[in-house]
């Protein structure tokens, strides 16, 4: 992800003006052409969990469907509600004591001694939220994807919160400026609006559109039940004897490249579930009218243009209160540094959340960002396809290995080592 200053020309997400516009998707899905593929991608899809599902009667005598990974993924939700509930609530005081400083800001004459108190204040908060998220979903027996979201929704909480704040302290310190701060409802519909962006007044649409909410809500149950079908009789079919029995080095090759094409479909899937799907539900539902919460990654011809237009709601929010921040505060005339900093935070939060999720220590996105830059100077979109597929078949191969040597094999290490050290290297 290069932070390239291209940005100061017209580009800089800081300055992003937000205007009434559909997703990508959305808008070439009304071409004959495009509708096309998507039936035949859907006849795919269907032809795919008919053929696992008789798989399955032939094999264990019943068309599971990958129903039972799913009960296993989806297992705590409701106590994973429970908790972003709480998580959700206390979020609602970051507003409340934004407001309290802003009015004591302009009475007391200690403002430094008054902003530091607050600012402490915020900065234990958000490591408090950090460390509940993880203590009770460690302790709460949640399964993957119901880890998986109470993570993504702290993080989204502390990025939203952040982004509030780092917005208008600056206007409430600002004396020439004296108008009426955000408004409660201003806070809520933000903390719920797809983007990590804080702005007064965003774009709205004129209604709800019950009909594509329900498109919607098919197409994440759709994905969601293929998701689970292909991974259950691919990665997890081949590989849930590893430490019951040996496993060779070319079996394990053969099994990662034999579904590497699961690399690109996973890809896919990921992009349009959470990026087109999931946000323009969620758009749809606060007529919130920008829909732009994606490019057209798959057209990019290199790293830096494709990790632009893959999620720029995150990138957006990685480049001014990240890179901007540290290029403009502490290395004025450091930019790589800026960039370094900015790839190592979303490499560690990216490993924080799936490491936390899967219960596994393999901290493959911080890591790989070493990989991405040896990439750099690939050209072209076969050279990206190619390196797509490799990096995703690979880490689910591994996953899984690790996964089930840790169900299979006796624990070897004691302590922190049995957590950081790989099982399935010795197992």
């Amino acid at each position: 992800m290069k932070l390239k200053d291209k940005h100061a020309e017209g580009k800089n997400p800081a300055a992003r003006d937000f205007k009434p516009r559909e997703s990508l998707l959305t808008v070439l899905g009304r071409g004959k052409n495009f509708q096309f593929v998507l039936n035949l991608c859907f006849a795919s899809c269907l032809s795919s969990v008919l053929s696992y599902a008789l798989k399955d009667y032939e094999r264990e005598g019943w068309p599971y469907c990958g129903t039972r990974l799913l009960r296993s993924a989806f297992a705590g939700l409701h106590v994973a509600l429970l908790i972003w509930l709480y998580m959700f609530l206390s979020s609602l005081g970051v507003y409340f004591a934004f407001i309290c400083w802003a009015h004591l800001r302009k009475q007391v004459q200690r403002k430094p001694l008054l902003d530091t108190t607050f600012a402490s204040l915020y900065l234990l908060y958000t490591i408090a939220l950090q460390y509940y998220a993880t203590k009770m979903n460690l302790t709460s027996g949640l399964g993957v994807i119901s880890s998986l979201a109470l993570m993504m929704e702290m993080v989204r909480i502390v990025m939203k919160t952040h982004s509030f704040i780092r917005t208008n302290a600056p206007k409430c310190c600002n004396s020439d400026k004296s108008g009426p701060g955000p408004t409660f409802a201003r806070y809520l519909y933000f903390h719920f609006a797809p983007t990590l962006l804080y702005k007064d007044v965003y774009p709205r649409s004129k209604c709800i559109r019950w009909g594509f909410i329900g498109s919607c809500f098919s197409e994440i149950l759709i994905i969601v039940v293929l998701s689970s079908v292909l991974f259950e009789n691919s990665y997890m079919y081949h590989l849930r004897d590893y430490g019951l029995r040996k496993y060779t080095f070319l079996e394990i090759c053969t099994i990662a490249v034999q579904y590497f094409y699961l690399g690109y479909v996973t890809l896919f899937f990921a992009g349009y579930l959470f990026l087109h799907t999931y946000f323009n539900l969620t758009a749809e539902f606060l007529r919130f009218a920008d829909r732009q919460f994606y490019e057209d990654w798959w057209t990019s011809v290199n790293l830096d243009d494709y990790f632009r237009k893959w999620n720029p709601i995150v990138y957006e929010w990685l480049y001014v209160f990240v890179y901007k921040e540290c290029r403009d505060h502490f290395a004025p005339e450091k930019t790589q540094f800026a960039r370094l900093l900015t790839l190592l935070l979303s490499g560690l939060y990216h490993d924080f959340i799936m490491c936390i999720s899967c219960r596994l220590f393999m901290p493959f996105f911080t890591f790989g960002y070493g990989f991405i830059f040896l990439l750099r100077s690939l050209k072209g979109k076969r050279s990206l396809v190619v390196s797509y597929g490799i990096q995703v078949s690979m880490g689910f191969t591994i996953w899984t290995m690790e996964y089930y040597a840790r169900q299979n094999c006796p624990r070897v290490q004691d302590g922190i080592l049995d957590v950081l050290i790989p099982r399935f290297v010795y197992c």
